[in-house]
């Protein structure tokens, strides 16, 4: 009987738990804010929303993100994954657009759910060898190649830099394809 009640109990919370999680992202009204530049990666179309941010929430002991890292509780709209995600005009900040701490947001119009653009492009190319040419001629971060697969990932030097580069890439004649990482159904461990 005991052994029952434990496991309808831990039941009950899971569910609980797993719910609050979907409603707090369902709750959040995202198709109020501008959506500009599409694009599809992984075959998932996504528009960025150009008046979020993404930032990493600083942690405590726990594992947990706080919200002290963006400043005042009202300025953040939703913890998603470790992130924190807020207007970019109600958050005072010193940093730029090209911070390597503010990651842009962009919006899956087939799941109605928001994902995070990481700043990491995947690339499928002809001539793996070619990896470094490109990555000085975009500018691009660090690079890793994995030659029997024909792909290389590449970093941008932040993260808003693939979304610069994306088109411009995917059109250079050495590239079969190109994917921007985006981090999408993020939820945190119980």
């Amino acid at each position: 009987m005991k052994l029952l009640f434990s496991v309808t109990i831990i039941l009950i919370n899971l569910t609980l738990t797993t719910w609050a999680q979907k409603k707090e992202i369902q709750n959040t009204n995202f198709d109020k804010y501008q959506k500009s530049t599409n694009f599809i990666s992984q075959q998932i179309y996504y528009s960025l929303l150009p008046e979020l941010k993404a930032e990493r929430g600083n942690k405590l002991k726990s594992g947990k993100p706080t919200i002290e890292a963006l400043g005042a509780a009202g300025d953040v709209l939703l913890e998603y994954g470790g992130f924190l995600i807020s207007e970019k005009n109600k958050v005072r900040s010193n940093r730029t657009a090209k911070s390597s701490e503010e990651y842009p947001v962009v919006f899956n119009s087939r799941s109605q759910k928001i994902g995070i653009v990481v700043g990491t492009l995947i690339v499928r190319m002809q001539d793996v060898s070619l990896a470094e040419s490109l990555a000085e001629k975009y500018s691009l971060g660090s690079f890793t190649s994995y030659s029997r697969l024909n792909t290389v990932v590449f970093s941008g030097k932040y993260p808003a830099q693939v979304l610069d580069v994306f088109e411009t890439l995917s059109k250079d004649p050495s590239i079969i394809s190109v994917e921007i990482e985006v981090l999408e159904n993020l939820q945190m461990p119980l």
